[in-house]
């Protein structure tokens, strides 16, 4: 009897453990395709939020962020930066103006004014300094970042007791 009521709670312990687990895991899987796809604009998304105009070199150096937005599709489907040594890229489009995903190699340019949506066009080189991807992506301080960190530290404590 005793042996049977024993067995029973490990089956109902390892069960609750179990699920605990995989809903965790969805939950992180969730969020992380959330984050992902508010953090990242696709070309056909740009195509409905700016209208489209062919990119010129010139015209992006000199151009405000809407300036720069409208061509930023014409700019990324050319695929014109890709192979592109990256100390070129400063004569192709201008200084940058930019502010997060910037490293010493890492190239970014403001497509919207600061308050709005703040996406920034990014250019990121591979091992061999040429351009490998570009791709328009949303600044540090959006509304994702303050909610991935609101729920860090709402489950900061109940992850690390878990790890312990």
């Amino acid at each position: 009897m005793k042996n049977k009521s024993l067995r029973s709670i490990l089956f109902f312990c390892t069960r609750a453990l179990l699920r605990t687990t995989i809903g965790l895991f969805a939950l992180a899987v969730l969020f992380s395709c959330f984050y992902w796809y508010n953090n990242n604009l696709s070309l056909w998304e740009a195509r409905l939020l700016w209208s489209q105009r062919p990119f010129t070199s010139e015209s992006f150096k000199s151009g405000s962020e809407q300036d720069r937005a409208q061509m930023v599709v014409d700019l990324i489907s050319s695929q014109v930066l890709l192979k592109i040594d990256y100390h070129n890229i400063p004569d192709i489009l201008g200084e940058e103006t930019g502010d997060y995903y910037v490293t010493d190699s890492n190239f970014t340019y403001r497509l919207t004014n600061r308050g709005s949506a703040d996406w920034i066009l990014t250019l990121v080189p591979g091992d061999s300094g040429k351009i490998e991807k570009v791709f328009i992506r949303k600044s540090c301080c959006s509304l994702s970042k303050q909610t991935l960190n609101m729920g860090l530290n709402a489950f900061g404590p109940f992850i690390s007791w878990l790890l312990k």
